[in-house]
C-alpha cells in the first residue's frame, strides 16, 4: 500500500492503485486455497519396511569429492606460494639482461648467414628477403676474384664491426 492508504486500512478508504493491489492479493490467496485443497486429496502410498543389502552400502558422497578438490587446490596454492617465496632467483643487472636478450637475435642472424653460405656453396644467389631481422636494408654483396662476399649492412647493431660470409668461406665471420 502507498503511504496515504496505510493510514486508512481499517476504514477501507483506498486509492485506485491500492484497490487493484488488494484485488490481486485476494485473487492469489483464493487460487492458492483451491490448490491446497487438491493437495490434501493425495493418495496414501504403502512403504515397504524391508531394506535390501545394496541399499545399506554407503555410496561415496559428492560433498566428500568437493572437499577433496578444495583441499587439493589449497595444497597446490600453498606449494606455489612456498616455492615462490623461497626461490633462489638472483636479480640480473640491466647490462647483463640486455646482453642476454641480444643473443637470440644474433643467433638468428648467424643462422641466416649460415644458410646464405650454403646457397653460395651451391652456386646459387640468395634472395633479397634472406636477411637479419634488425636490418631494414638488404645485405651488401661484393663480387671480386671469383669470390662472392655477402655482408650485413649494420653489424654494429649486434656489437660487431663486420658480419659476412663468402663463397670460399661459407661459415659466418664476425669481426669485433
Amino acid at each position: 500500500m502507498c503511504g496515504q492508504c496505510a493510514n486508512f486500512v481499517e476504514s477501507e478508504t483506498l486509492c485506485d492503485r491500492c484497490v487493484k493491489a488488494r484485488e490481486a492479493e485476494q485473487f492469489v490467496s483464493a487460487q492458492s486455497r483451491r490448490q491446497n485443497k487438491t493437495d490434501k486429496l493425495a493418495k496414501t502410498i504403502r512403504i515397504d519396511t524391508k531394506v535390501s543389502p545394496e541399499a545399506t552400502k554407503k555410496k561415496p558422497s559428492n560433498a566428500r569429492w568437493g572437499w577433496l578438490i578444495v583441499l587439493v587446490g589449497f595444497g597446490v596454492i600453498a606449494y606455489r606460494l612456498y616455492s615462490y617465496s623461497h626461490s633462489d632467483d638472483v636479480p640480473i643487472d640491466a647490462v647483463a639482461r640486455a646482453q642476454d636478450l641480444s643473443i637470440d637475435p644474433l643467433d638468428r642472424c648467424i643462422a641466416i648467414f649460415t644458410a646464405i653460405g650454403e646457397l653460395l656453396q651451391n652456386n646459387e644467389m640468395p634472395h633479397e628477403s634472406l636477411r637479419c631481422d634488425a636490418s631494414g636494408t638488404p645485405n651488401i654483396i661484393t663480387r671480386g676474384g671469383g669470390d662472392i662476399v655477402i655482408a650485413h649492412p649494420h653489424p654494429d647493431f649486434y656489437g660487431f664491426k663486420e658480419i659476412y660470409v663468402s663463397k670460399n668461406n661459407p661459415v659466418p665471420t664476425l669481426v669485433e
